[in-house]
């Protein structure tokens, strides 16, 4: 079963709703010592680079787009139902500018939420193995 505050949480990103997805997740990452804690931290870190990039404050977006892909790397290429492989591509695409020039891609209206959407499918989820 996917915790309704993980649901949540990746409902509000997909809204462009970063810094409300953090919080979302936050909880559920403060009062759990599961497997899939650094999942919940990469995905809370992802949300806050986003948050950060939105109000221009580049040095942060860029340290939190690196430690997130980071703790998301573990588990790519799908965990609970989240296509992990597709997001750190995603977190690549529109942050590698940045570290290589100091430019961000952006989608086809240059917002940040259309640049980046999570692809999941919870129903394909099953607790303790990748899906």
């Amino acid at each position: 079963m996917i915790d309704r505050r993980l649901k949540h949480g990746l409902e509000l990103f997909n809204q462009g709703k970063f810094y409300e997805c953090h919080e979302a997740i936050e909880g559920l990452w403060l009062e759990t010592d599961d497997e899939y804690r650094d999942l919940y931290k990469g995905l809370i870190q992802a949300a806050a680079a986003l948050h950060q990039l939105e109000r221009g404050v580049l040095s942060g977006a860029l340290s939190l787009y690196r430690t997130s892909t980071a703790y998301l790397r573990k588990y790519e290429p799908r965990m609970l139902g989240l296509n992990v492989e597709k997001l750190i591509q995603d977190m690549n695409h529109l942050f590698s500018p940045l570290a290589a020039k100091g430019i961000i891609k952006g989608g086809e209206g240059g917002s940040i939420k259309e640049a980046i959407q999570l692809e999941y499918r919870f129903q394909d989820a099953k607790k303790g193995r990748k899906a």
